[in-house]
């Protein structure tokens, strides 16, 4: 809490009071050992994109799609939209 009579800082915004003071007196309370830096996240994600663990059937007639969605999964719904005449069928 940022002070007993002041429940977050978009309150006391609405209250007019002195943000800067709230965060110069605030509490380094959060742990930030589980947030990662898009850096550290990269590996990743280049894992789960190049080898995703619930890959699904792989649509046969559009092999680019398949490669973007890795496949039609069970329970999921695949949408194609766009304006008419724009290749759909």
């Amino acid at each position: 809490r940022m002070h007993a009579d002041v429940k977050d800082a978009n309150e006391a915004l609405l209250l007019d009071r002195n943000l800067s003071a709230f965060i110069d007196q605030a509490d380094n309370a959060a742990d930030n050992g589980g947030i990662l830096t898009l850096a550290e996240m990269e590996p990743l994600l280049r894992r789960m994109i190049d080898d995703p663990p619930s890959a699904g059937t792989p649509f046969r007639s559009f092999p680019g799609l398949t490669q973007i969605l890795k496949g039609h999964r069970q329970g999921e719904l695949t949408v194609f939209t766009g304006p008419t005449g724009s290749g759909k069928t």
